[in-house]
């Protein structure tokens, strides 16, 4: 777009759905392991809270492994 100088707009729809799992206290963690057994990837640290680009991607639904899907 930008070598055929159009004047247009990109426009990207993400979700946060691709994050899945987003830990934001020690007791949601505990009910998470409780839960789920286990936790992969284990969080860097709680909470982990506001997401950020460097938070791990865990979909943990068709819709999210789509969404996180990288094509180009």
């Amino acid at each position: 777009m930008r070598i055929k100088n159009f004047d247009s707009k990109n426009i990207f729809a993400g979700t946060s759905e691709e994050y899945g799992l987003v830990i934001s206290s020690d007791e949601q963690y505990e009910r998470a392991k409780k839960g789920y057994g286990i936790i992969f990837p284990e969080p860097k640290e709680i909470p982990e809270l506001p997401i950020s680009k460097t938070n791990p991607l865990c979909p943990m639904s068709p819709y999210a492994i789509l969404k996180s899907m990288v094509i180009f």
